[in-house]
């Protein structure tokens, strides 16, 4: 493992990166700075957290929307104004 550093480290005082690249690099690294820095002091958005969802869940929770949802969705164009009309 060191070696392959030593090597790495050898490659690149031999042909340094271009300026071009060195600033993507700290650009990249202040932007991820900046976020951890945002993270540590505000806090992380709920919105943001994600929920751990067991597999046997992901089917009730489908199951639970299609029977929220109105049942006009599944019938004809046609028949959709007369349940509509029906159901007032």
């Amino acid at each position: 493992m060191i070696e392959r550093l030593l090597i790495r480290m050898a490659r690149w005082a031999h042909r340094p990166p271009s300026w071009r690249m060195v600033k993507f690099v700290l650009a990249l690294l202040t932007a991820l700075l900046a976020v951890a820095a945002i993270e540590k002091w505000v806090g992380w958005p709920e919105w943001m957290t994600a929920e751990r969802i067991r597999p046997g869940k992901i089917g009730r929770l489908i199951r639970q929307k299609e029977e929220a949802a109105p049942a006009t969705r599944d019938a004809a164009p046609g028949e959709r104004g007369k349940q509509q009309e029906q159901a007032e």
